[in-house]
């Protein structure tokens, strides 16, 4: 592989690697008990939203960090295909280094993407949670990995000079950005019973809200 194909397969890494960050910090910002209510009034579209996030962090997470015979023949886009063609021997030290330290998340990730999330294993299909607690998955684990993410990123980038990386807008925004969306659910919802108590008492004719005059 050369330096000009390495280039262009760590930029796709990097840019997996952010959405990763983007959709398991949208989703962390959803797991609240205080939105149960909420997701109550909507159970079909949040029950399908929610596992729909997580399928897709965790599959992610998965494919970045794919160790397999597609990886070792180039075939796919992950830290361990790009790995063994750094042109730096002291960073792909210290990258090996980094996947000995997470392979305690990693691992399970992946057994979870072999037969849950990509394929569907008649055997586990069967019993779910026994898949589970065979390879569990630690989320503050998971967090501790995409933390590691900006040393990970610089690591690989095959540029001379190390190159320092910031994912804030990929961590801490879509986190606030969740929970200010279910906060303004949930004004919403404040109001529509605001309307429905108006309406149940005569002060209004029309039940529904917002007024379909106003719509």
């Amino acid at each position: 592989m050369d330096k000009s194909e390495y280039k262009d397969r760590f930029d796709s890494l990097y840019s997996n690697l952010l959405g990763t960050c983007a959709t398991f910090y949208t989703w962390k910002g959803l797991q609240d008990k205080n939105y149960e209510p909420t997701y109550g009034r909507a159970i079909y579209f949040w029950s399908a939203t929610l596992i729909a996030l997580q399928n897709e962090w965790l599959l992610s997470l998965a494919k970045c960090f794919e160790e397999s015979s597609f990886s070792k023949r180039n075939k796919v886009i992950s830290v361990y295909a790009l790995l063994k063609h750094h042109p730096d021997s002291a960073r792909t030290k210290q990258v090996e280094d980094f996947l000995k330290k997470h392979g305690k998340v990693i691992r399970p990730i992946s057994r979870l993407r072999d037969n849950q999330l990509a394929h569907l294993n008649a055997k586990h299909l069967k019993n779910p949670a026994k898949l589970l607690k065979k390879f569990p998955i630690d989320y503050g684990e998971v967090e501790d990995l995409l933390n590691g993410f900006p040393e990970l990123i610089s690591l690989l980038n095959p540029a001379e000079e190390r190159i320092g990386y910031g994912l804030d807008n990929y961590t801490k925004t879509p986190e606030h950005e969740a929970k200010h969306i279910i906060a303004k659910i949930q004004h919403f919802d404040f109001l529509e019973k605001e309307h429905l108590d108006k309406f149940v008492s005569g002060e209004i004719d029309d039940p529904f809200y917002p007024p379909r005059k106003t719509l």
